[in-house]
């Protein structure tokens, strides 16, 4: 609001492809939430983690598909083009849109538009859940692996997780990640 007040309506639009931030789709009457998102929490440097799974901290912006749309973790729709959404599952997804490393600003300037623009091109849709499965996240992983690998996306793909060997593989990992540009290391047991 602050930069529209600045820089005027026109510019704004211009900007971002529409004048307001839209909702997403209600599924029923009046019912618009947030999605059912798992979040990180700090590693507290004392549990071991050797056997767990490690997989670098993606800089994207984290994005919920509902098996209809997008969603952001408020639960604001992402506008994705149709052509980007065609082929992905019914089954929700959890992941982030990204370009890459070092590249948030202009992954957040491409997925906050409202115009469906072709800027999507630039886009991936890096998978890390399906959490609406009831089974084990080795299994849900599974099936996103082969739903993607089937469907043969340009843009979405599953992210790769590895079994942490011990605490020296944790710090290798995070030291060959951090040399990259990469943010860090995310945990799951």
């Amino acid at each position: 609001k602050h930069l529209r007040k600045y820089r005027g309506d026109a510019a704004e639009e211009a900007r971002i492809g529409s004048a307001l931030p839209a909702r997403p789709v209600p599924k029923a009457e009046g019912e618009v939430q947030a999605p059912p998102l798992l979040l990180a929490e700090s590693w507290d440097s004392v549990t071991d983690p050797t056997g767990w799974w490690l997989s670098e901290k993606l800089d994207g912006v984290r994005a919920y598909w509902d098996g209809e749309q997008f969603l952001s973790r408020q639960g604001n729709l992402f506008h994705a083009p149709d052509w980007f959404l065609a082929g992905l599952p019914k089954t929700p997804l959890d992941g982030e849109l990204l370009l890459g490393r070092k590249k948030f600003q202009r992954t957040v300037s491409i997925v906050r538009r409202q115009d469906k623009s072709d800027l999507w091109k630039e886009i991936n849709f890096v998978v890390f859940d399906a959490p609406a499965l009831a089974k084990g996240f080795e299994e849900r992983m599974a099936f996103v692996n082969d739903s993607l690998r089937q469907q043969q996306f340009a843009h979405a793909k599953a992210h790769e997780h590895a079994l942490c060997q011990g605490l020296d593989h944790l710090r290798q990992e995070l030291a060959r990640l951090e040399a990259l540009g990469g943010e860090g290391l995310m945990l799951r047991r």
